[in-house]
Order: C-alpha cells, then structure tokens, then sequence
C-alpha cells in the first residue's frame, strides 16, 4: 500500500504530464531580414522625414494546426536605423541612447481578434515595446499571409517618443526640430527554417 506521501508524489507527476501533453504544439517561423522592411516616418519644422531598417531579427509561432497565431518577437540594433542625411542618423542615435540601449525589441503576450480567411489573417499583437531603457505596452494591428511556407506581416503604429522619454532630435542649431508623433511602417517575412 502506497502511502500518502508518495500518493502526492505520483498525483503531482501526473499532473504535470497532464499539462505538458495538453499543450498544443506550435510551429516557429523565423524572420528573413533580406526580405524584410521597416521604416519610421515623422515630421519636423522643415520637412517630414524617414528612417529605415533592414537589418532585425524575431520569430513567429503558429499553432501547429494552423488555426491561430500564438507569439512574435522583434529585435533590431538601434545604430541600424538610418536616413539619408547622416546629421540626423547621428542626431537619432543620441536621442535613442543606443550606445546605453542598444537593442530595441518587442515581444507580444497576447495576440487577438484574429480572423482567418482562406490565406489571410487579419489581428492584433498586444505586447511590450522596449526602446531607449523605457517599455510601454501596446497594441499593433497587423495583415499576415501565407505562401510556400512563409508568413508576410504588414502593417503600421503611431507612437509618440515621449512615451518612451525620448526628446525629438533636432538639428541646425535648434532651427530644425522633429514632431514627437512617429509611424512605424512594416513588412517583415517568417519562414520555416
């Protein structure tokens, strides 16, 4: 006869089995950085302006049954954002703190209000976004498509810098300053590796 003890033991184990199985197993995707883009647009006192990206990397999980998106994590180097006007770039860099804070990512804990039709999913990401030593939860709509075993995600968001205590860079002596309200503009691709 089994005592109470290992009784406990073996209902414990039990359940953790339990938990492990019911799990549903879910597939990783990888994103391809030559076939991604990003761009930040803003504006300023002079001229609205862009910065882009092309080096990042991050993953996406699907549920293995295909019937919904689970996660989606997002790196990149701060020093990989640029523009066309290197005074800026320098600017940028500064204001992101990128020699403290080097690395911007975001990460999502809930993905909703998806619907799938055929090969398209429309939702949301909910997650953090860490950027300059400063996170702030947010919500990212998004399109995803499905092809040859790869995953497209398209998509925009408006977020303000000074939510992330970020100044707005400026430049000529103070004569050009950017607006505080920015977009984020993405197409970024996962594939099965």
């Amino acid at each position: 006869m089994l005592s109470n003890k290992t009784r406990s033991i073996y209902l414990i184990v039990f359940l953790i089995i339990l938990a492990i199985t019911s799990v549903k197993a879910q597939t990783v995707y990888y994103l391809i950085p030559e076939s991604s883009h990003l761009e930040i647009k803003g504006s300023s006192t002079v001229h609205d302006w862009d910065m882009n990206l092309t080096t990042m990397t991050g993953e996406l999980r699907v549920i293995q049954d295909g019937t919904d998106l689970s996660s989606v994590s997002f790196s990149c180097k701060a020093k990989d954002l640029i523009s066309d006007n290197s005074i800026m770039n320098s600017k940028t860099q500064d204001a992101l703190k990128s020699k403290k804070y080097p690395i911007i990512t975001f990460v999502s804990k809930d993905i909703h209000s998806v619907n799938i039709n055929e090969n398209l999913i429309n939702g949301k990401a909910a997650g953090t976004l860490f950027i300059a030593g400063e996170s702030q939860s947010i919500e990212i709509p998004f399109k995803a498509t499905l092809s040859n075993a790869k995953i497209t995600v398209t998509g925009n968001k408006k977020i303000y810098m000074s939510d992330f205590n970020i100044e707005p860079p400026t430049a000529m002596l103070g004569a050009l300053k950017t607006g505080d309200e920015i977009t984020i503009e993405f197409n970024v691709v996962y594939k099965l590796k």
